[in-house]
């Protein structure tokens, strides 16, 4: 399971729990991973300059954005890399 740091839980205490922390990739880690699942193309630049702002570099959340624009039609599923479909802003 993974949630936002502000969630509050109270499953902390069972034997069953270990906590692990993700941190935040760091700006070239995250232009990496983003190119990994959009291309390099010019068409996606600002969408990835967009996903970056909103997601603060955390690779689920990145992810998740990538996977619910494909699930909306707005970006062409991973064998047609970095073609939009339609505008997500």
């Amino acid at each position: 399971m993974n949630y936002r740091p502000e969630y509050r839980h109270d499953w902390g205490h069972k034997t069953y729990y270990t906590q692990l922390r993700l941190d935040a990739l760091g700006k070239e880690d995250a232009q990496e991973l983003l190119t990994a699942l959009l291309g390099d193309g010019a068409t996606v630049q600002s969408l990835k300059r967009l996903i970056l702002e909103k997601t603060e570099g955390n690779p689920f959340f990145i992810e998740e954005i990538v996977q619910a624009l494909r699930e909306q039609g707005l970006l062409a599923q991973p064998d047609a890399i970095g073609q939009l479909v339609g505008c997500p802003y």
